[in-house]
């Protein structure tokens, strides 16, 4: 912060621009994101990422709308292309695929987004650093809202995290690691029936050639040492026996098919396994999608909890050698203050019109 005051001061003297508030409020969103490859943070910090730009168009819409068609249309005048369906998607006039919102945060999809819409009110702010704020330097006017903005945000923060049944800073803190705890085992079992789901399609093309190759390798197995059918039928012997040792090796890893698969592999036809593998997949789809949804409601309580968390840290640790007062008796001496400013402005206003 204090490089970038100074930055911005040297530009103003050779007068170069400075990244004004509303750049500075998208970078500081940006800083505050979480992303899932490197790809996507890289284009988001050239500035080039589609991605953050749909971020903070619903973040900065929502706060503008009435309601969800309210909503739509704004974003619309914002110049998406909206398709709804099972999840809503947005396209911007130099993208040519849909983003689904889902795929940008758990903040973003579309019920999220409906309740935040509801509950826009209740939205709390962030703590602003006044003290390496350059605009607050600048302006006391602009230093005194701030901190008015943070005292009335830090006491939000407070009724927040206490009717989120917290005593204190170490409970919310302990409830952050349990929730990330949870979340990792989420990921962990979604992976786990990713990784079983990718291996049942691999294991399929195996069970097929198993069982267009099986007569090949009876008749190699019933005269092992008829060398001159094994020239004919080497070929199709050897793709049986590699495509069998693979079924052997999916059949350790998943043990619980074992039965299923060796029982129907017997049979002539494929026809009856291909039919249960496919439902046993189908169930394992309809469990990640519910892995999905507590990993996604997770992660949106996990976001509330962080914000709580940082502002109450960056509200009572920007100034260490500061007395520790209670959030709610600064908020009660700041309105005498306005109080004051406001009876000065009229005594001002009165002596103007005499």
């Amino acid at each position: 912060m204090n490089i970038r005051n100074q930055s911005d001061k040297l530009c103003k003297e050779h007068n170069l621009s400075v990244i004004d508030q509303e750049a500075q409020k998208e970078i500081n969103e940006i800083r505050r994101r979480k992303f899932v490859n490197w790809y996507d943070w890289n284009e988001d910090k050239k500035g080039s990422s589609y991605k953050s730009r749909l971020q903070f168009d619903i973040d900065r819409t929502i706060k503008q709308s009435i309601n969800w068609q309210d909503f739509l249309s704004k974003m619309e005048s914002c110049g998406y292309e909206i398709k709804q369906g099972k999840h809503i998607a947005f396209r911007s006039k130099n993208q040519q695929r849909f983003t689904r919102a889902k795929t940008i945060g758990a903040n973003y999809t579309e019920e999220r987004i409906k309740g935040r819409i509801l509950n826009k009110d209740r939205e709390l702010g962030n703590i602003i650093d006044i003290k390496n704020n350059h605009k607050a330097k600048l302006s006391k006017g602009y230093e005194h809202w701030a901190t008015k903005h943070n005292m009335k945000t830090a006491a939000s923060t407070m009724i927040a995290i206490h009717e989120k049944g917290f005593d204190s800073m170490k409970e919310l803190e302990k409830a952050l690691a349990r929730i990330s705890v949870e979340k990792n085992g989420l990921r962990q079992e979604f992976d786990k029936i990713s990784w079983e789901q990718k291996r049942i399609k691999e294991v399929v093309k195996h069970i097929q050639i198993c069982i267009s190759k099986r007569e090949h390798y009876e008749g190699y197995r019933k005269n092992p040492n008829d060398k001159i059918y094994m020239m004919m039928n080497r070929k199709d012997v050897e793709d049986y026996q590699k495509s069998y040792e693979e079924i052997d090796i999916f059949l350790k890893q998943f043990p619980h098919l074992r039965h299923m698969v060796l029982g129907e592999l017997k049979t002539k036809s494929g026809k009856n396994l291909f039919r249960k593998l496919n439902e046993h997949s189908k169930e394992l789809q309809a469990k990640q999608e519910e892995i999905a949804k507590k990993y996604n409601a997770l992660s949106v309580k996990y976001e509330e909890l962080e914000h709580l968390k940082v502002n109450m840290n960056e509200y009572l640790g920007r100034d260490k050698r500061e007395k520790k007062e209670l959030v709610i008796e600064k908020i009660s001496r700041h309105k005498e203050q306005d109080k004051k400013i406001s009876k000065e402005k009229k005594e001002k206003m009165k002596e103007v019109e005499r």
